[in-house]
């Protein structure tokens, strides 16, 4: 939908694109977007559909390759529910022998 509404328009501002990556979040995938992530969403889009434009692929799959690695690192590490309550449980019983 995104691509298509780069074709579909030319010369897009950022803020236009923005706009329409809020709306389709909205629509397609009932999430509002409010951690003040667009615009940076957006203008990276915009510079890579111009990138794309110019046959600077290269460039627009490493950019995509550096943002999969940014996701890859920024992950949390998750304690299983029952690993956290058998901790909660130790700490308790520590707590009680005082």
């Amino acid at each position: 939908a995104l691509r298509q509404y780069f074709i579909d328009n030319d010369e897009l501002q950022q803020d236009e694109v923005e706009d329409f990556i809020s709306d389709l979040m909205n629509n397609e995938f009932d999430t509002v977007v409010d951690d003040g992530s667009l615009p940076q969403v957006a203008q990276q889009v915009c510079e890579m559909f111009q990138q794309c434009q110019q046959d600077r692929l290269t460039e627009v799959r490493e950019q995509i390759k550096q943002l999969i690695q940014k996701k890859s690192a920024g992950r949390a590490k998750a304690t299983p529910a029952a690993a956290a309550d058998e901790s909660q449980d130790e700490v308790v019983n520590s707590s009680q022998h005082l």
